[in-house]
């Protein structure tokens, strides 16, 4: 009997507790109350063609707009004399470590805005790769007419035990039976603190998930040289959609990729680099940061090869740790160094005048000494 009362007490005391923790998300947050917060299903709306955002998604710090782009509200047009921005990429873009409105999107809007009637969209998804980006930019994003496209593709996705493919097309059926299931407030309080546990604590956790990934496969199952048909495949996708896009008459940017390791790995690059394969276990580390080096080396030469402006953030930022919180993602101070790296490139190519255009017949190759006239020189180059 003095069991099933304690048993009912602690029943009580939970729901008292899971009631408030709804209670503040209604009213910090503008959850609803009886909501079951998913983040992908709260930041992500799946169409027949691939994931965009969700209009007017909430999740935690991050809140969507009516088009499902994280930032203010804009117009499907852009007025005449703005200069559209639109930035591709995936949560590096999105933003998640950074304090909220800290993202480099929003810090480019920033720095932009004093230099021009210019407007950064944020199009970062979680888990975009340059594969979905495709599918995004041709049934979604290019209906919101940008002049310049940024994209800022992460070459660590091509390292997944599968390699990275076009969204499959989903039957209308299919799409109307996807809805989050019921999770308690305090299982997602639960996780949040354990997030904020010091990183030598989390990484004992991680350290036993990598272990047990690791001792279920093969030796033959894993990354110990480059995979060069990973690598080919990354840049034949950053290629067709930078080909997709001046075909829709923008203009793209070639951004290559930062992160917070060298390679060789340097023994304070461990500890990331670890971390990220607790996800992505199939390359060791030395060739995950690899992979990073070869993949910025084949869009250093599309560019060159397809005439395309390139910012060159790898060259400024890949090694300084200070400016990220993981492995890819930036904190506040590098998505400040990231987004005025982007500012000056961007304001760099803004400029130029439609007979100035890029071609390929005159693109200068990379590194080379001597002005280039009609190739912009931006950031690192």
């Amino acid at each position: 009997m003095r069991s099933t009362a304690r048993f009912g007490a602690l029943l009580l005391f939970l729901a008292g507790v899971e009631g408030m923790a709804r209670l503040d998300d209604t009213i910090h947050l503008g959850v609803p109350f009886l909501a079951s917060p998913d983040n992908e299903y709260d930041l992500k709306l799946r169409e027949s063609w691939g994931f965009r955002g969700r209009p007017h998604g909430l999740f935690r710090k991050w809140k969507l707009n009516e088009y499902g782009f994280r930032g203010p509200e804009i117009a499907e047009r852009p007025a005449a004399d703005v200069n559209r921005v639109f930035v591709l990429g995936a949560s590096e873009t999105f933003g998640l470590l950074e304090s909220n409105q800290r993202e480099y999107p929003a810090q480019l809007q920033e720095i932009l805005q004093q230099r021009g009637n210019f407007e950064v969209v944020n199009g970062g998804i979680t888990s975009m790769t340059a594969a979905s980006m495709l599918s995004f930019w041709e049934n979604w994003a290019c209906r919101f007419q940008p002049r310049i496209v940024v994209i800022y593709a992460s070459p660590v996705f091509y390292l997944r035990d599968l390699a990275p493919e076009p969204p499959r097309v989903l039957p209308e059926s299919e799409l109307a039976s996807a809805h989050p299931e019921f999770q308690l407030r305090l299982v997602d309080r639960a996780s949040s603190l354990y997030r904020q546990l010091p990183f030598w604590v989390r990484s004992i956790r991680r350290d036993w998930q990598l272990k047990r990934e690791v001792a279920s496969h093969e030796k033959s199952w894993f990354f110990t040289t480059v995979p060069e048909d990973r690598l080919a495949q990354y840049r034949d996708d950053v290629a067709t959609l930078v080909r997709r896009i001046r075909e829709s008459g923008a203009c793209p940017i070639i951004v290559t990729h930062a992160i917070s390791a060298t390679f060789p790995p340097r023994t304070e690059d461990l500890p990331h680099l670890h971390d990220m394969r607790a996800e992505f276990s199939r390359p060791t580390a030395e060739i995950m940061s690899q992979f990073e080096k070869r993949a910025n080396q084949a869009l250093r030469e599309l560019g060159r090869q397809e005439g395309i402006p390139l910012v060159d953030v790898d060259a400024a930022l890949t090694g300084q740790r200070g400016l990220f919180g993981d492995l890819v993602h930036f904190n506040d101070a590098g998505s400040a160094r990231m987004a005025e790296l982007l500012a000056d490139g961007i304001a760099t190519q803004s400029a130029q005048t439609p007979s100035q255009a890029v071609s390929k017949s005159t693109a200068q190759p990379l590194g080379t000494a001597g002005p280039a006239r009609s190739v912009p020189r931006f950031p690192g180059l």
